[in-house]
């Protein structure tokens, strides 16, 4: 990946804050000095300035989720009434959405100014969790839609 940052002249520490933005990461005013090119206390005087408020974690946290329920929603919809993958698609999907529904109560922890923020890590291990899930799943149909299309014979 290094690399190819290299050869479109895009600087690391850049390219990393770029991303992070992109994917939905908070935008602190680190993170888009870094983008911006500009210097962190420029950027800060502005943003006191002009009255900046950044948005609130439980907001940006409830736009992810937002995101990861799409997909959730994609593999209720691909189901198609099959009944051959009909209880482990629905054991996944359930446990998939008892998944967002813990994100969903700590987002609202995070509107009470008494409860601590979301530790960044634990969601970065849940949303991975569900990421791999919803892989899984979609190998799996995919194996099933090659082994029927084949007459019911394993692919070799």
């Amino acid at each position: 990946m290094g690399s190819w940052r290299f050869q479109l002249g895009i600087e690391p520490d850049i390219a990393d804050a770029a991303r992070k933005l992109y994917e939905g990461a908070r935008p602190t005013i680190e993170r888009l000095a870094l983008v911006s090119r500009q210097a962190e206390d420029a950027l800060t005087a502005l943003a006191e300035h002009e009255g900046w408020r950044p948005l609130p974690e439980a907001d940006a946290l409830r736009r992810r989720i937002a995101a990861m329920s799409g997909r959730v929603l994609g593999l209720i919809e691909d189901a198609d009434g099959d009944e051959l993958t009909a209880k482990p698609r629905i054991d996944a999907v359930t446990a998939l959405i008892k998944a967002i529904d813990k994100l969903k109560e700590v987002a609202d922890c995070a509107d009470d100014r008494q409860a601590a923020p979301p530790d960044e890590t634990e969601l970065k291990v849940t949303f991975a969790a569900i990421d791999r899930r919803i892989e899984e799943l979609a190998h799996a149909y995919a194996e099933r839609l090659v082994e029927e299309a084949s007459g019911g014979r394993p692919e070799r």
